[in-house]
């Protein structure tokens, strides 16, 4: 198969996913966490395993902590998936937040690019969406990791199809040879 036809393969699936996230984003978030509990989990898993393979004292330590936190973590994102929903959307509306504070500051060092007022919109706008958040947290939980899940998937699916685009010019040029 075309490498081509792969990337409209990809693109549809993320394009139908998204749209799917967006008409129902509370199914949707649900399955974010429960996407990041089984990560958590495995990665936990694969960390204690790691323990094992490693030779010092102390970072065996440190690894078998940080793995035993992540198993544990996942554990608790999908034993109780409304508390995973609520942290998760905490964690990523501070993310957020920081973000487009640090792209705030960032903006000033670049006064007098053209840069400037990019970086500087990119960042009023980061913080404002982390205010909404915040402002109508728990009742935005439900619904605000699966909207950006949705839009995540969209963005991917055009990013796909310019990929494709891209590949069949290729394709097309290498079969002129």
């Amino acid at each position: 198969m075309k490498s081509h036809v792969l990337w409209i393969i990809g693109g549809i699936i993320a394009l139908i996913g998204g749209f799917f996230a967006l008409l129902n984003p509370v199914p949707a978030t649900l399955a974010v966490n429960f996407f990041a509990g089984w990560s958590f989990i495995m990665f936990g898993i694969l960390a204690l395993v790691g323990v094992f393979q490693l030779d010092r004292g102390r970072h065996k330590m440190f690894m078998a902590i940080f793995g035993l936190a992540a198993l544990l973590l996942g554990i608790s994102l999908i034993a109780n998936p409304l508390a995973g929903v609520l942290t998760l959307t905490l964690l990523v509306a501070s993310i957020i937040l920081i973000s487009g504070i640090a792209r705030i500051f960032s903006a000033f060092h670049l006064r007098g690019t053209r840069l400037f007022w990019l970086m500087l919109v990119s960042g009023v706008i980061s913080v404002l969406l982390a205010v909404l958040i915040f402002a109508d947290f728990p009742a935005s939980a439900m619904s605000i990791l699966g909207l950006f899940l949705g839009f995540e998937l969209l963005f991917s699916s055009i990013s796909m199809f310019s990929m494709a685009s891209i590949a069949a010019q290729a394709e097309k040029t290498r079969g002129q040879f």
